[in-house]
């Protein structure tokens, strides 16, 4: 691709976020809405598009923090949107751009982190083969553990989706419809505060308060857009479990929130009946698969510290996918070393 790379800063922005929302790559922490979420973080986010009368063909979402009491800053590539006609050129402009902002803001290393399956077709583009060789053309290493995920078909009618179900997620979902579970999108301000209430109460009830709070202001702005979507399931009358998603790309299942009306005497299954229902409406949006956000690998393993969780997933039937793993480019002579010292540093001190 022979287009210059801008970077849009505050300009292009509606251009911007059509191409976002329209991309299978797309991602609510790539779009215009999305600064309140990286700003929480001391995160500044450059937008780098290739234009074309004034319309984004490709993109790169580069998030930059600057270090604590030193010179220097970090980078990460949180999304990659190529051009589907050339993926691999489109790639290779788009890195290109992005380390040159990097090196101007003088950071010691950009860190690939995007969602991108292996070995799979998305609209009929393998994109994964030409992105890996476009980094490690432009110097960049793979680091870290493998990654994946369970995708779910959704673009089929409603009992062939059933069907693909295990026989227990089958029958849950089924049992809960049929006890008068309902499922509805929740889209007030004072859902989204329910919802990072019940968040943080399911956190301290299931002592997980090494997980991170939900941020509730940051993410505002993101929902209310509808980029994020929330779903709750509801039994007589009480919200008893919720599913936040990001209904961008491919969509995908965020993060959830259960509340003690579901644990109840006599409340049937919400889960699979939530998660039944948010498939049906990205199928109805055009969708043809359900991310259900990440597990550790393709067969739940009970030792695992998160085995219910992955079991739960593994049990709607989807196709486990393996995804790119993150790639590292150190920048300057020292900057290999000094990121090493600094997360040497870190790991010191818990």
């Amino acid at each position: 691709m022979s287009r210059p790379i801008t970077d849009l800063g505050r300009t292009d922005l509606r251009s911007w976020d059509a191409f976002v929302v329209s991309h299978p790559f797309g991602r609510c922490r790539a779009t215009s809405v999305a600064d309140l979420w990286w700003n929480r973080t001391s995160h500044v986010l450059h937008r780098l598009a290739a234009l074309n009368e004034g319309q984004v063909e490709a993109g790169l979402a580069l998030a930059i923090k600057r270090m604590p009491l030193v010179p220097w800053t970090v980078a990460r590539i949180v999304a990659l949107m190529p051009g589907g006609q050339n993926v691999g050129n489109s790639t290779a402009a788009l890195l290109a751009a992005a380390e040159s902002i990097a090196r101007r803001l003088r950071s010691l290393e950009i860190v690939f982190d995007c969602w991108m399956p292996l070995d799979f077709e998305l609209g009929d583009i393998r994109y994964a083969e030409p992105v890996m060789q476009a980094l490690q053309k432009a110097g960049y290493a793979s680091v870290g553990p493998s990654r994946g995920t369970y995708l779910v078909r959704i673009d089929k009618e409603d009992e062939p989706l059933l069907a693909s179900f295990s026989s227990k997620a089958r029958r849950d979902a089924r049992k809960g419809l049929r006890e008068g579970v309902t499922v509805r999108r929740l889209d007030a301000r004072e859902h989204l505060k329910f919802f990072a209430d019940t968040h943080e109460e399911m956190r301290h009830r299931k002592g997980q308060i090494q997980l991170d709070e939900f941020p509730f202001e940051t993410s505002l702005p993101l929902f209310e857009r509808g980029y994020f979507r929330l779903f709750g399931a509801e039994y007589q009358g009480n919200l008893c479990n919720m599913a936040l998603t990001d209904a961008l790309g491919v969509p995908q299942y965020v993060r959830g929130a259960t509340s003690g009306a579901a644990f109840e005497s006599g409340v049937p299954p919400t889960g699979q009946t939530l998660h039944y229902e948010i498939m049906k409406h990205f199928r109805q949006q055009g969708g043809t698969y359900y991310d259900l956000g990440g597990v550790p690998g393709p067969e739940p393993q009970r030792r695992h510290p998160n085995y219910t969780v992955w079991r739960f997933k593994h049990e709607f039937g989807g196709r486990y996918v393996e995804l790119m793993p993150r790639y590292q480019l150190s920048l300057g002579i020292f900057g290999k070393m000094a990121m090493a010292a600094a997360r040497h540093l870190l790991g010191k001190r818990g």
